[in-house]
């Protein structure tokens, strides 16, 4: 590959760069800081305590929550993935890891996080519910 060449990519890169993050933060709230983007310097960084998840399991008719002592190890890896991945973080493997406890026949994790909302400029709580048959 001659110079010119990768010059001319690596400038491509540069000025394409700003335009893909802004497009996965806004669509998939991944952290800005995490992918050396110019929106880290507009976004607070992304704490542990910002991700809290609430998971319960259906067994026959009945809701359950999942007691802290019961929580599968999978639920800190999901919760590392989605800080950092925001909604393209997967929740298969701690899904599988619900469903396998006795009985359970489906799973539900809600996630809440805190965000700075960019219409309003302040920090919010949300909430979003992942079901999972």
């Amino acid at each position: 590959m001659s110079r010119r060449r990768v010059a001319s990519a690596l400038l491509a890169f540069v000025a394409l760069w700003p335009f893909v993050t802004l497009w996965l933060q806004a669509r998939w709230d991944v952290d800005p800081w995490k992918l050396m983007s110019f929106g880290m310097y507009a976004a607070p960084g992304r704490r542990p305590a910002d991700v809290r998840l609430a998971m319960t399991v259906q067994r026959g008719e009945a809701w359950e929550p999942v007691a802290e002592a019961e929580v599968p190890a999978e639920a800190a890896a999901f919760l590392e993935w989605r800080r950092t991945l925001g909604r393209l973080a997967s929740p298969a493997a701690l899904g599988r890891a619900l469903l396998a406890r006795a009985g359970a026949t489906r799973a539900r994790i809600e996630v809440r996080e805190l965000r700075l909302d960019a219409k309003t400029a302040r920090v919010q709580h949300q909430v979003e519910v992942l079901e999972l048959p």
